[in-house]
């Protein structure tokens, strides 16, 4: 009987022994479970506030992107608003340019005609010759008073 008190006391002992262990196994896989649980939840928030920061610097990346897009569609407006106001302008200094050229050209043509009016106008007509002439002929014509040895002018010489 001994031995079968012996072996159920003992059979008992292995089998609270078992369940002690078996519950002591279960509530560290609990607590396990529970830190993991834990553990995941404090994760998957940082996982969501990673994603609300990715998706922060995303949307401002993307408003930064269309700014600077818009910025540079101005800036490639102004520039070739500038570009056609710069063709007009050396287009209108052209036009200018040739007026002026052809306006120097109508006055050095006048100016010409000018010196050779001039250079007419100082040189005696054929008429104006003539008239010199035939004053200089008649001047040479007129008598002239001679005076004699004694200053009498009754044109006889004196002998």
């Amino acid at each position: 009987m001994i031995n079968w008190q012996v072996l159920t006391v003992v059979s008992s002992a292995i089998a609270v022994l078992a369940i002690v262990l078996g519950t002591i196994i279960d509530l560290r896989s609990q607590a396990a479970y529970r830190k993991l649980a834990k553990e995941k939840r404090q994760l998957q928030k940082s996982n969501a506030e990673l994603h609300d920061t990715v998706v922060d610097m995303r949307t401002s990346n993307e408003v930064r992107l269309a700014y600077e897009e818009k910025r540079n569609q101005e800036l490639e407006q102004r520039m070739e608003m500038e570009g056609q106001a710069h063709s007009r302008s050396m287009e209108a200094l052209e036009q200018k340019f040739l007026e002026l050229q052809k306006r120097n050209q109508e006055l050095e043509q006048a100016n010409e005609y000018l010196q050779q009016a001039l250079a007419t106008a100082a040189k005696p007509t054929l008429q104006q010759v003539m008239a010199s002439e035939t004053k200089k002929s008649r001047s040479r014509a007129k008598p002239t008073a001679r005076k004699t040895t004694a200053g009498l002018d009754n044109g006889t010489s004196p002998g």
